[in-house]
């Protein structure tokens, strides 16, 4: 199933996988606890540069 959500801790909280997009753009995709926090806000900073792909710590 798939679900388009504005609210990323619920996302986290029930998603087994988050997938976010800015600007139609990809910019990470990963299972949900593995997605810091950091990356996840990044997606509403408005000077976070469009097509930036940011890519979950490992």
């Amino acid at each position: 199933m798939a679900a388009v959500l504005h609210q990323p801790e619920l996302a986290r909280h029930h998603a087994d996988r988050i997938v976010g997009l800015r600007d139609g753009r990809t910019v990470f995709s990963g299972p949900a606890g593995e997605i810091p926090q950091e990356q996840i806000s990044a997606l509403y900073v408005a000077d976070e540069p469009a097509g930036t792909v940011l890519t979950p710590s490992m």
